[in-house]
């Protein structure tokens, strides 16, 4: 076995593997300890010097010469001693810790657990040797190279750790890194980050003070601002409620294997982009919600579900997306763009299910944003489920086949079976022989044990063989597995009542789930036909909505149309949902009526598609309106000007009749509209002129009407403010004789605007507060609000601060209650200002970096870039000079990001008058 030297942590020394004992001295445990570890040949005289230089040299060497006659009969060999000299003997069989440990600096990563597990503390921890500075100097300089070796060691282990997924280990080896450096705040920063991924949110904060308290005490300085930043993230993730996302109302069963697989996917940093393939019905969406259940915290920014299955553009995925992270658009830039931007920081998970529409050939819709996505979003990961995969280098796919029986199908069927209230399924062979023929497809084994109420297993077996074969001779173009479940559900068809057979049929042209309301006038269903459709897994019951998967869809589809009535259940299906519109222009664009919309896009989206291709004006007219009021409120200009162009296309031949003139000319003015708040002006003011000579060829007063309020915003936006104004004025007038109060206070609304920018403060100051009153009159509190905003607005420019801080206030509070970030944002930004006008400094700098972290948070660049650049002038008021470069600098690296020449401009010129 030989000798075997640690001196890592302390000295320790076996032979054979028997303690060694008997040394004469911690000096000659220490010569012992030199000679192994530096490994050349010293003269008597160099190490009589180490070890005795308080010494005379005849004593010295007298010494040396017991220590070293101590060591030969200690070690024998492994020492060689003469007359002159003095080395270890590296011919022997010995291990040296230091030895092996100072060898893994060339280790590759596989190997370093098993280097870090020889570093047991520092060298020689606890051992001193009296009177031998030199010695104590040689092991201060082993220990230092030692510990910065065993730290690199430490962080590369982390690193591999992290990016595999093994959090629990690199928590580990993070502690073992803060026990040799406990001011080492990278490694906090780490373990603060592991912490929260791993649920523990508030041990994470703690950390952060730990952290901040230490490099007080050793360093006196305070935490650099990428820890800070990190802290206030997970302080936000904290207070942040779960992601909304669907939640199955049966238990999960089986795939564990597929489950550890996603798990190690989802922590391991290398792998960004997971696609889940597999025919439909085999529960790709499922095993992707489970992920997001097993695993809610893994991700800083939160997890997220995106239904994909009626989005067929990048623009629908780009809105899908938004609308599922909560992202509002704004301003004139691309939505794809403001979309990439607001994720380029965030550590987020987006589940992209039911992608297949998006990813099948040349011009796969869904592949540049997804490319695009990973390459500006580094902390982004996406999941995506599709029947097949996307063929990109950075995917990694996980194939789903059908469950296996060792894998919990037969548990599954008779879990559901039950669920029915089956009592026939104690038949383990018919139970085994059914999922079987269904290929362990779950969506399969779901349907069928629907059946087991009214039927045995056996005769459910029976049933499907025999089909089966049938079957295969129908549909040769269809997988094996797949005519498995067209058997299944025309199985369940044949057991429905000829009733709901209908209902089911017709419930096909619904997308993203619907309510009972739209089930009744377009499906003709009752309330309790929906249940017995779900009690059969036909149906899928969440939150009072309903929902069909995709392949039942697929397959009630098909049976309406056998049927002969689709073209009749579409004009019910886009009857409802104009009706479902114009019942909401009524109530403008308030929170509520912007929410049920948003909840029923998918449909709306669906049923205008309908509308275009038929080219039926009835309902578009019906509709038009509070689509565009919708689509203004979300800032969704780039969907819009689409969406209204269809009609601008669909209907230019159409304009014989005057309801197909008055929707074509809607669309012109609801377009340029759309095209005007993305920064073209000149196209918009083209549509605006023609819709206003369509509507004068109509007895239409209020569109005519509201045609003169568009042109006159689209006048001041190009600097013609006579011309705006006079326009406006003749609008104001057709309101006035309509008696159309939402109109009269949207007209002098606009004439506020152009009295503002034309720089007639007081004009303006009359207008904003006529509309103020005239919005508070009619209920509608979020005009009545923004008209404080600009009455704010105008009291700062004229010196009234106390006057602007109270109207701001009050808008701040309405956003708040509302959830409007945007507007909070910006609140909060007009008050960071006002309170510097005020001198009130430590209460600008609050609003400020409120501001600050909102605006990042929704992507509202040049809000953030502002904030900062008035936060440098509250650090400037207060003679806080480095402060004030500092937030300059952020102001102008904000003002490149969010494109605002005038910020950049304006920004850097103070920077550069600070010097």
């Amino acid at each position: 076995m030989g000798l075997k030297l640690t001196f890592l942590g302390g000295f320790e020394a076996t032979l054979d593997g028997e303690p060694l004992t008997g040394f004469i001295s911690s000096k000659a445990q220490a010569l012992l300890c030199y000679l192994a570890v530096d490994g050349r040949i010293h003269s008597r005289h160099a190490l009589a010097t180490m070890f005795w230089s308080d010494m005379a040299d005849k004593e010295a060497m007298t010494n040396l010469r017991q220590v070293l006659s101590n060591l030969r009969k200690l070690v024998g060999d492994h020492v060689t001693i003469t007359r002159q000299t003095a080395v270890f003997n590296r011919n022997t069989a010995y291990w040296l810790d230091v030895a092996a440990f100072a060898a893994s600096v060339e280790l590759p990563l596989a190997t370093l657990e098993e280097a870090a597990a020889l570093y047991k503390g520092d060298f020689l921890a606890g051992f001193h040797v009296r009177n031998a500075p030199d010695f104590e100097a040689w092991a201060r300089l082993q220990q230092e190279w030692l510990r910065e070796h065993a730290l690199d060691i430490f962080d590369r282990l982390t690193e591999q750790q992290i990016a595999q997924g093994a959090y629990r280990q690199a928590l580990a080896s993070l502690a073992r890194q803060l026990a040799l450096e406990p001011w080492r705040e990278e490694a906090h920063r780490q373990r603060m980050w592991l912490l929260a991924k791993t649920g523990q949110r508030n041990a994470a904060l703690r950390q952060y003070d730990v952290c901040r308290r230490i490099l007080q005490q050793e360093l006196a300085i305070e935490p650099a601002q990428e820890t800070t930043l990190l802290y206030n993230r997970i302080r936000a993730a904290r207070k942040r409620p779960f992601s909304p996302h669907p939640h199955p109302a049966a238990s999960f069963i089986g795939r564990d294997q597929e489950m550890n697989a996603i798990g190690r996917l989802l922590r391991g940093t290398a792998y960004r982009l997971i696609s889940i393939v597999g025919l439909g019905g085999m529960g790709k969406t499922r095993l992707a919600l489970e992920a997001i259940r097993r695993w809610p915290h893994l991700f800083l920014d939160g997890s997220f579900f995106v239904r994909l299955a009626a989005v067929e553009s990048e623009e629908g995925v780009i809105t899908a997306v938004a609308r599922a992270i909560g992202l509002h658009f704004y301003g004139r830039s691309p939505h794809r763009q403001q979309l990439i931007t607001h994720l380029h920081d965030k550590e987020m998970l987006l589940v992209l299910d039911n992608a297949e529409q998006l990813v099948a050939g040349d011009g796969a819709a869904i592949i540049p944003l997804l490319i695009d996505l990973l390459a500006h979003a580094p902390q982004l990961k996406l999941l995506i489920t599709s029947r097949q995969r996307l063929n990109l280098r950075q995917e990694w796919v996980l194939p789903l086949d059908g469950l296996a029986a060792d894998d919990n199908a037969d548990v599954l069927f008779v879990e559901r079976a039950r669920q029915h209230g089956a009592v026939h399924v104690d038949d383990a062979p018919s139970v085994s022989r059914i999922c079987h023929l269904l290929g362990g497809s779950p969506l399969g084994i779901e349907l069928v044990a629907g059946l087991t109420a009214q039927q045995s297993c056996a005769a459910i077996a029976r049933q499907l063989t025999e089909d089966l074969d049938a079957a295969a001779a129908l549909w040769r173009d269809v997988m094996p597995r797949h005519r498995s479940l067209r058997v299944v559900f025309e199985q369940s068809w044949r057991l429905l009542p000829p009733a709901l057979r209908t209902i089911l049929a017709r419930l096909s042209l619904f997308q993203g789930g619907f309510s009972t309301e739209a089930a009744r006038r377009v499906g003709g269903a009752a309330v309790s036909d929906l249940q017995m459709l779900a009690d059969r897994s036909l149906l899928a019951a969440e939150n009072g909505r309903f929902d069909l998967h995709p392949v039942i869809q697929q397959f009630a589809e098909g049976k309406l149309a056998a049927m002969g009535e689709t073209e009749a259940i579409w004009a019910a299906y886009g009857g409802y949902y104009a009706d479902f519109l114009q019942q909401r222009e009524l109530t403008a664009a308030t929170p509520l009526m912007l929410a049920e919309i948003e909840g029923e896009w998918s449909n709306i989206a669906t049923a205008w598609g309908w509308m275009m291709a038929g080219k039926r004006v009835t309902v578009v007219c019906q509709s038009i309106i509070p689509l565009f009021t919708f689509l203004e409120a979300r800032a969704r200009y780039q969907e819009g000007a689409s969406m209204m162009g269809k009609v601008v296309n669909q209907f230019a031949a159409l304009t014989d009749a005057s309801d197909a003139r008055l929707a074509y000319g809607y669309a012109l003015m609801f377009q340029g509209a759309f095209i005007g708040s993305m920064g073209r002006f000149s196209d918009a003011l083209a549509n605006h002129e023609r819709s206003f000579l369509i509507f004068q060829s109509l007895p239409n007063e209020r569109a005519m009407a509201w045609s003169l309020n568009y042109h006159a915003l689209n006048l001041q936006d190009l600097g013609r403010y006579d011309e705006a104004e006079a326009y406006c004025q003749r609008g104001l007038a057709l309101y006035q004789q309509l008696n159309d109060e939402n109109g009269i206070a949207s007209a002098i609304k606009t004439l506020g605007h152009i009295d503002y920018n034309g720089g007639r403060w007081e004009q303006a100051r009359e207008h904003y507060e006529q509309t103020a009153v005239l919005y508070k009159k009619l209920g509608n509190q979020r005009e009545s609000t923004t008209a404080l905003l600009n009455l704010g607005n105008i009291a700062y420019i004229q010196g009234a601060y106390a006057e602007a801080k109270s109207l701001y206030r009050e808008r701040l509070a309405f956003t708040e209650k509302t959830g409007d970030l945007s507007g909070v944002a910006r609140s909060t930004h007009n008050l960071g200002i006002t309170a510097l006008a005020l001198k009130e400094y430590d209460e600008a700098k609050r609003f400020l970096k409120r501001s600050i972290q909102i605006g990042s948070s929704i992507s509202a660049w040049q809000i953030v870039a502002a904030s900062y650049e008035i936060l440098g002038d509250v650090a400037l008021a207060q003679n806080e000079r480095e402060a004030a470069q500092a937030a300059y600098r952020q102001g102008v690296a904000f003002a490149r990001k969010g494109q605002s020449e005038v910020l950049f401009a304006e920004v850097s010129k103070k920077l550069a008058n600070l010097g």
